[in-house]
């Protein structure tokens, strides 16, 4: 766990030691060891405490009348848990694990934080929507250009909200309607999943599915408390998930970004297949000018780098095609190159 200053990179890491102290750590804007620096009038020196008991992390007020906010609302005491927001005067730290910071990394990459001068708060706004749909069981609008950029937005985000192993549901959003076989089969899946997972529902059109309609939707699947963490509305209308306000989340295309932009998302796409095999690190220049060639969106770049990734694990000699075509250098061995060629003609014909 560690404090995030909202809205910046500035990070304070909590003791990673499972040992419980009731000293912790003093949040103030003295000299203490989390220091806000002057947050105005309702900021006192010494002003709250972060403390470990019984393996979770607690924040406390040290006086009656120090202000302390937790996510909007006066608290004097309260568990700290991933995305909590304190606000102590003008200043707000935000707790985060590890998931959280993943999640909020991903999403910078969708967003763009840091690549032009919007404020960073258009990260932070959504963290928070996601944060309170998974706590309230809302459906989230996912807006972006096609499906197939939605499908692969939305089973990242699935991965890093609910987990790697948690079920992930899709459901074609033409009607709210299921026959019998159909709900059986579905209703099979719920019962045999062993933690919630995350529904995705495509909605086609600008009517096509409402919110409201979402918890007697999952009525008619599953009786009683169904097996949902999250729930998404795919839409390629970007006006309609605006028209939902804080439970919306648009990304915007790939194309808009500038070449500088692209070959950031590229790296980070790539760094993440290469970890997720045990082995991180950044593209070649060839693998790198390879991957700016199949950038057209979000999905296309996430594929290509799973591809690549995967086929530099099988073989490790292997080069992809340099930026004019030319095959691979001379250190790719012919029965590596063979299998290079098939993958890209593959690719090529998707």
């Amino acid at each position: 766990m560690r404090l995030r200053v909202s809205g910046d990179a500035l990070c304070y890491p909590l003791s990673a030691s499972e040992v419980d102290t009731s000293e912790g750590y003093v949040v103030g804007d003295g000299a203490c060891d989390i220091s806000l620096g002057p947050g105005g009038p309702l900021v006192a020196r010494k002003h709250a405490r972060i403390f470990r008991h019984g393996g979770r992390w607690y924040v406390r007020a040290l006086a009656a009348h120090h202000e302390l906010l937790v996510d909007g609302v006066k608290r004097d005491f309260a568990r700290l848990t991933p995305g909590m927001q304190l606000q102590m005067g003008q200043r707000v730290l935000v707790a985060e694990s590890r998931r959280f910071v993943e999640l909020r990394t991903f999403l910078a990459r969708l967003l763009g934080w840091g690549w032009n001068d919007e404020p960073a708060r258009a990260v932070e706004e959504a963290l928070q929507v996601l944060r309170g749909a998974v706590k309230r069981r809302e459906a989230v609008w996912l807006a972006a250009a096609d499906e197939a950029e939605l499908r692969s937005l939305s089973s990242a985000l699935h991965r890093l909200l609910a987990g790697p192993d948690a079920p992930l549901w899709v459901f074609d959003g033409k009607t709210l309607s299921l026959g019998a076989p159909e709900r059986a089969a579905l209703e099979a899946q719920w019962k045999a999943a062993k933690m919630p997972g995350t529904l995705c529902v495509m909605a086609r059109g600008a009517r096509a599915w409402r919110p409201r309609g979402l918890p007697a939707f999952l009525r008619t699947l599953h009786p009683g408390d169904a097996p949902v963490a999250l729930c998404f509305v795919l839409t390629t209308h970007r006006a309609l998930a605006l028209a939902r306000g804080e439970r919306s989340l648009c990304v915007p295309p790939l194309a808009t970004r500038t070449p500088e932009q692209v070959a950031h998302v590229v790296r980070e796409y790539f760094l993440d297949e290469t970890a997720a095999l045990g082995q991180p690190r950044l593209p070649t220049a060839q693998e790198h000018a390879w991957l700016m060639q199949c950038a057209g969106s979000f999905a296309t770049v996430a594929d290509a780098a799973a591809r690549l990734a995967r086929g530099i694990q099988e073989a490790p000699n292997l080069m992809p095609p340099a930026a004019g075509g030319a095959t691979a250098p001379a250190r790719a061995s012919m029965p590596g190159l063979q299998i290079w060629r098939r993958w890209t003609k593959r690719w090529a014909k998707r």
